[in-house]
């Protein structure tokens, strides 16, 4: 766009070697800490500048096509352990993916804004350090490394004296060795609140490609934001004085990261490394490894599902601290979660760690308080010798006489629940404890030596039948709601109808690719899936009595042949250049668009050669270098368009759903229809749909959309098929 270009002809005029001198002036005048390094620090400042200046004549001089993982997560404070993360991928070609606001605006307001009860935080970008401003209030030093950058050498920097507004000091990490430039990392000063500034902080990564071309590679701000102030105490005070109240705190991160880079050409950049967590999840309760267990880091898309031989391996992870969960229908059989193991990941490293289901007398005991010393709990269950059936309300007596005491030996008495489990949560270890379970004139029973702090199981089973009134209870049904996703993109798959065997009704996923089943009896099932794109495919659940239970099942896409029927009654047509003779449209097939994919950066590029259609960049406001959507346009839409009710395309919009999301998004596109779903809004999805899985593109004009599809088609519709879709050229 026109202002795009001037923008960036503005920005290239603050490249000019007046700044130099900038630094040599600022070092007499303002760093006056340590005078004697003022020739060091100009070295060193010349180094950083030539890269920080690249990093925005780069996107002019070597066109690069940016594909970014773009993560917001919630952090603990004082653990920096994820809680949870959003994830969105963006891709298109930028001069630097990172860019802050205007030099001048934050010299004029602070790096950090108030907005109402939010806290705004800005980073330094490369355009923001070369500016004059910025060198006006700033000094530099050279900075020593510490252990952590050691074989660096930094340049320091922060506000000169008598700066009041919410400021940055950082440091320029480079290369001792090549005096290139690696990181910059920066926290922020004159906030109002310690603990604030304690933990708001930033970090730029900067890389020179083997072209001479450098990038920002990845780039994290950190924010806390106040949640609620309490009194020291923890308790509510009416009218505590302030100084007195200590405040919670929430932290935010931003994360950048550039997934691939590729030339104009097509050709791959080799980007940044990142961490790999492996292992293997074993199921001690069975000894041997729990294959299917599906491994995620908590509150994050990050997950794996384990092999046949329990092996797992996550890649491609951002650095942080996490907690490792894992799921598995052994564990709802259980009605056992395990305890959340937390790691720390740091690129390159892959980090191996292993996982289990512990033993049953610690699934058993997990109700119990931790064992005080020299002690242990058991547990176990009774079971009847004729059928295996569990026995509710069976006496379980254990008792123990310690070296050296004498007289009556110490008794505990424990019963059977209706599982027909019992459980001992302390009981002396390394001292003979003899356990006896006893139902009318049955019984039985154990010596035992039990080891310190472990828990142990003893089953026992007695020659009695259950009681008439367990025979005879009805199994209490359990609601079971589960989610179908797609086992690559993690992406709900609707429309897809489960069957769990004979007395359950049918059921079919929705739109989030969820189901619901209000009563099930406690077992395990069979449960078999069918999907136009997906195929159909089996699966088992394991449902416990009387306890809710979620389930969520991964799909892998593959091609499949459907039965007749469903041939039938798919929505697989004639020749697509049959249509096109037919009507007023144009195929793209998936020939011309493996042949244009290289040099494309979005599903708009590809329909470029498309007679009639014009194709509009949006970019987020304030931010002419990002690209928020993408618009498909037909060129002389007018009141000539059946179904358009006589209205030009310069009039007001009739406020129906669908124009209602064009006027919001200041984009009267055609309707985009993917694999026969209309997509509304489609700009932030025709930004990010991968040109890999489309199958073929078909552009419907305007005078035959309106009557095929009502005010749907009134801009015309372009109908994209994804690859195992069913309709192809």
């Amino acid at each position: 766009a026109d202002g795009a270009t001037v923008e960036r002809t503005l920005r290239a005029s603050a490249e000019h070697v007046q700044l130099e001198a900038l630094v040599a002036t600022a070092e007499r005048r303002r760093c006056t800490v340590r005078p004697t390094e003022g020739a060091e620090t100009a070295t060193l400042w010349d180094e950083a500048r030539k890269a920080l200046a690249s990093t925005g004549q780069s996107g002019r001089q070597y066109p690069l096509r940016y594909e970014i993982r773009r993560t917001t997560r919630e952090v603990d404070a004082d653990t920096r352990v994820v809680r949870n993360e959003q994830t969105r991928m963006q891709s298109g070609y930028r001069v630097n993916p990172f860019v802050s606001a205007p030099a001048e605006q934050l010299a004029a307001r602070g790096y950090v804004e108030t907005r109402g009860d939010t806290l705004v935080f800005y980073g330094p970008d490369a355009a923001v350090l070369l500016s004059d401003v910025f060198l006006d209030t700033h000094c530099f030093r050279v900075q020593p490394p510490s252990r952590e950058h050691e074989g660096m050498v930094g340049l320091a920097f922060e506000a000169v004296a008598g700066r009041k507004l919410p400021e940055v000091q950082g440091v320029l990490w480079m290369d001792r060795r090549t005096a290139e430039l690696r990181v910059l990392e920066y926290r922020y000063t004159n906030l109002p609140s310690e603990r604030v500034a304690e933990l708001a902080e930033g970090r730029v990564e900067f890389r020179r490609l083997p072209d001479g071309a450098w990038i920002i590679p990845r780039w994290r701000i950190r924010m806390p934001t106040p949640r609620e102030a309490l009194p020291a105490t923890g308790a509510r005070v009416p009218g505590i004085e302030r100084g007195l109240v200590q405040t919670a705190y929430t932290m935010v991160e931003e994360i950048g990261e550039v997934m691939e880079i590729r030339t104009a050409e097509g050709a791959v950049v080799p980007t940044v490394a990142f961490a790999t967590l492996s292992g293997v999840v074993y199921d001690s309760t069975r000894a041997r490894p729990l294959a299917g267990a599906r491994v995620q880091l908590a509150g994050t898309q990050h997950a794996a599902v384990a092999d046949a031989e329990g092996r797992f391996r996550i890649a491609q992870l951002p650095e942080g601290a996490y907690s490792v969960v894992f799921t598995h229908p052994r564990l709802d059989s259980l009605a056992f979660v395990p305890t959340p193991v937390r790691v720390a990941l740091v690129p390159p490293q892959e980090l191996r760690q292993e996982l289990a289901v512990p033993g049953m007398g610690t699934i058993l005991t997990a109700s119990c308080l931790p064992a005080p010393a020299g002690s242990a709990p058991l547990a176990g269950t009774v079971t009847s010798t004729t059928g295996g059936a569990p026995l509710p309300g069976v006496a379980v007596r254990a008792s123990w006489q310690r070296p050296g005491e004498t007289g009556d030996s110490t008794r505990l008495l424990a019963a059977t629940d209706r599982d027909g489990v019992y459980r001992f949560c302390s009981l002396p270890a390394g001292v003979a404890v003899r356990v006896e379970a006893r139902l009318a004139d049955a019984h039985t029973g154990a010596e035992l030596r039990l080891r310190g702090g472990a828990a142990e199981q003893r089953d026992f089973a007695l020659a009695a039948a259950p009681p008439a009134e367990a025979r005879l209870r009805a199994a209490v049904p359990s609601r079971v709601t589960g989610r179908l996703v797609d086992a690559t993109t993690s992406r709900p798959i609707g429309g897809a109808v489960l069957r769990f065997g004979p007395g359950l009704p049918q059921v079919t996923t929705d739109r989030r690719g969820t189901f619901t089943l209000a009563a099930v009896p406690p077992g395990t099932y069979g449960v078999e899936f069918r999907h136009d794109r997906y195929g159909t495919g089996t699966s088992r659940i394991t449902v416990r009595e009387g306890v809710p239970a979620e389930f969520e099942l991964r799909v892998p896409r593959r091609a499949v042949m459907l039965d007749p029927i469903i041939v039938t009654a798919s929505r697989v047509q004639p020749d697509h250049y049959a249509r096109a003779r037919r009507r007023a449209s144009s195929v793209i097939s998936r020939e011309e668009i493996d042949r244009r994919q290289g040099a494309a950066r979005h599903l708009g590029d590809i329909v470029r050669m498309i007679p009639g259609l014009a194709v509009r960049e949006i970019p987020y406001p304030g931010n002419p270098y990002s690209l928020k959507e993408v618009c498909i346009e037909a060129r002389g839409v007018n009141s000539s368009v059946p179904g358009s009710g006589g209205r030009a395309l310069d009039a007001p919009l009739p406020k129906s759903t669908l124009e209602a999301s064009m006027a919001e998004s200041g984009c009267v596109g055609a309707t985009l229809i993917l694999d026969d779903v209309p997509i509304r809004p489609a700009g932030e999805f025709l930004r990010d749909l991968s040109l890999f899985d489309i199958e073929s593109i078909e552009y419907v004009r305007p005078v035959d959309a309106a009557s095929m599809y009502g005010d749907m088609g009134t801009y015309g519709v372009i109908r994209v098929y994804t690859r195992g879709s069913g309709s192809r050229p």
